[in-house]
């Protein structure tokens, strides 16, 4: 009797599903994100984006925003150095990492990058800015980022 409920079961489960029930979810525009969240870049040429989480967490000292997309991507920065203008990426300072498909790459203290705020509002917790810089595979291999940030930030 249980094999027959099961495979009745699953013919209903097949059939009650049409093709118009299938609902596509589509992000209108070109635009990656939105103000104060927005983490852009292209890597190595091609464009990339935080189009599934951004977070920025800033505490005073440095501000943390990381940026997630669709399928796995991640970029995290630490931005050390709160004040606007350009300043070093290093390994050090200003970091940053990359990750996709598990490999994670770094700057260099010897190959640093550059970091650009433009704004900071330390009151209405949000900056802006971009970056260029090679980051670094453990074992060799490098990927060349440019790119731009918009984000409102927690302060804790």
């Amino acid at each position: 009797m249980k094999p027959l409920f099961l495979l009745s079961l699953g013919i209903l489960t097949l059939t009650a599903c049409q093709p118009d029930d299938v609902v596509d979810l589509v992000v209108p525009g070109n635009s990656c994100g939105s103000d104060g969240a927005r983490v852009q870049t292209t890597v190595d040429g091609s464009d990339w984006c935080a189009n599934a989480s951004v977070i920025g967490v800033g505490d005073g000292s440095s501000i943390t925003i990381t940026g997630v997309n669709l399928t796995g991507g991640t970029l995290i920065m630490q931005l050390d150095s709160l004040a606007t203008g350009p300043q070093a990426i290093t390994e050090a300072d200003n970091a940053m990492m990359y990750m996709n498909l598990g490999l994670p790459h770094t700057p260099l203290t010897t190959d640093p990058g550059t970091l650009t705020i433009a704004t900071l509002d330390t009151v209405a917790h949000k900056v802006t800015g971009s970056f260029e810089v090679t980051l670094h595979a453990d074992g060799g291999g490098a990927k060349n980022l440019s790119g731009s940030f918009d984000v409102q930030y927690t302060q804790q």
